[in-house]
């Protein structure tokens, strides 16, 4: 009979290593696992930080988009209502044309219409006669000139042939000295002195240079001598005429403004002080030729002038409001500004 085996024979060598190392790959796979727990609770604060990075530059992103969006419908409807109102004044300014024609008397007669024919005398008699007038109120008369829409001064469109000069703080030059130094930049843009005629007061702070000629070749030889004087930047060519007392005074040449523009620009720098003044933390800005004013890069108001001597603030009331601008702090203000110095100034 075979003897049984012995169970509890010792192992080989080779079992024993194969044994150990199964040990410490265990011991290894464990150490990994911990290191790796480790890492993770310390990399993990850092990828939630980044996403929130990524997060935060998404929105920033988008809400710069919204803003240019929102911008540009701003001038869109800010430019609407600009047209609209722009239309209201010169249905205003026909109305008072209109009634401008009934001259008041022991009894009221109207003017005869001008010469010119009107839009139903060329196409044929208007079907449907005009509403008759409220009671006690005179006919109005079918018929308007040119002339009459425009005869107040204040509201005359610019003469492009015309450039205009003033002298820095009205000191008054030399009237002769004054026309060399104008005829010298005019030079300068091969514009001889005989396409123009300066007039003023022999000792005086205004001038006019007046082009000659053919009214489109002398609007573009005004023209012409104004953007010569820019240098870029926002500088401009040195416009300088001596003094009687021997020292060089700063003028200025500008292009013909009808006195309510002058006007309007004039509003638009007083505005903008009281806004500066009202909100010092925001950032205002003036655009002087529409007397439109901008606060942190964004449309806010403009003035509009409603006649010689009225005008008013067309406020964007979304930004007005975003900015916390009380109405009751600024547009008190600027109606003393329009009442006390706004003819004087223009």
């Amino acid at each position: 009979m075979a003897p049984k085996p012995n169970l509890d024979r010792s192992r080989s060598p080779k079992e024993a290593k194969g044994n150990e190392a199964e040990g410490v790959a265990g011991v290894a796979s464990g150490s990994t696992a911990i290191a790796f727990d480790s890492m993770w609770e310390s990399v993990s604060p850092k990828l939630d930080a980044f996403k929130e990075d990524v997060k935060g530059a998404v929105k920033n992103l988008v809400i710069d988009e919204m803003g240019k969006f929102e911008a540009r419908i701003d001038a869109k409807l800010e430019q609407q209502a600009s047209d609209v109102q722009g239309v209201k004044e010169a249905v205003d300014r026909i109305e008072q044309a209109l009634s401008a024609r009934i001259v008041p008397g022991p009894t009221e007669h109207s003017i005869p219409p001008p010469t010119l024919p009107s839009y139903a005398q060329v196409a044929g008699a208007n079907p449907f006669p005009p509403p008759a007038p409220f009671p006690g109120q005179p006919p109005r008369s079918q018929n308007i000139s040119p002339d009459e829409l425009n005869e107040s001064k204040f509201w005359r469109r610019p003469d492009p042939t015309v450039i205009f000069a003033n002298t820095l703080a009205s000191v008054k030059v030399e009237l002769s000295k004054w026309k060399t130094s104008v005829e010298r930049l005019a030079e300068e843009c091969d514009l001889a002195p005989s396409l123009f005629k300066v007039t003023g007061e022999p000792l005086g702070n205004r001038l006019e240079v007046r082009f000659l000629g053919d009214p489109g070749t002398a609007a573009n030889r005004a023209t012409q001598l104004l953007d010569s004087l820019k240098l870029g930047g926002g500088k401009y060519k040195e416009q300088s005429v001596l003094s009687p007392d021997k020292e060089q005074i700063q003028f200025f040449l500008n292009p013909d403004k009808p006195p309510c523009q002058v006007r309007k620009e004039i509003l638009g720098k007083a505005l903008l002080d009281l806004l500066k003044a009202n909100k010092p933390t925001a950032d205002f800005t003036l655009q002087r030729v529409d007397a439109k004013i901008w606060a942190n890069k964004r449309p806010l108001c403009f003035v509009k002038i409603v006649s010689e001597s009225e005008a008013k603030i067309s406020w964007m009331d979304s930004k007005r409001v975003q900015l916390g601008i009380d109405l009751g702090a600024i547009e008190p203000e600027f109606a003393k500004v329009v009442a006390d110095k706004g003819e004087k100034w223009t």
